[in-house]
């Protein structure tokens, strides 16, 4: 089985997330895409801009899809 992270950025303020983002290349474990997703979603937070992180209450989300096809 592979795994493929899928991320997406929301905001809470108005409750909508953009359309999600496949990574590649795939994981060759769930523990390795869902390691991933956390930090791709801390390095995003850390590098976007205050200001906008706190008035649209910017946060990301993500999951790994088992694809056992690839």
């Amino acid at each position: 089985m592979k795994f493929i992270l899928v991320i997406t950025l929301c905001s809470a303020a108005i409750n909508v997330c953009e359309k999600p983002m496949q990574i590649d290349p795939p994981f060759n474990s769930y523990k390795e895409c869902a390691l991933f997703g956390y930090t791709m979603s801390s390095e995003y937070l850390s590098k976007a801009d205050e200001n906008i992180i706190n008035k649209d209450k910017i946060y990301t989300k993500f999951w790994c899809h088992e694809s056992p096809s690839i």
